[in-house]
């Protein structure tokens, strides 16, 4: 295909780094000064494509685990208290 293109060939990757370039500068959101923690919870959630992804995804250990995740840190938050 890209041999009976000829020249043609120069101008589908122009348009295609184009492409790319569009969908970089409007999906990929800018993460300078911002902190790791805060990346998913401040910046992507409240991004207007990827906040309705991320909101709408499962979480990844499901809601068992999510309450033994917060019983465990208020373990930590007892012990850090304590010392």
């Amino acid at each position: 295909m890209l041999c009976a293109m000829g020249p043609g060939v120069f101008y589908f990757f122009a348009g295609m780094v184009l492409l790319m370039t569009v969908f970089t500068q409007l999906a990929v959101p800018e993460t300078r000064n911002v902190p790791i923690e805060e990346v998913e919870t401040e910046l992507f959630a409240t991004h207007w494509l990827w906040g309705r992804i991320i909101l709408n995804a499962p979480s990844e250990g499901g809601d068992a685990n999510s309450e033994g995740a917060a019983s465990g840190s208020e373990d930590n938050d007892k012990a850090s208290a304590k010392v």
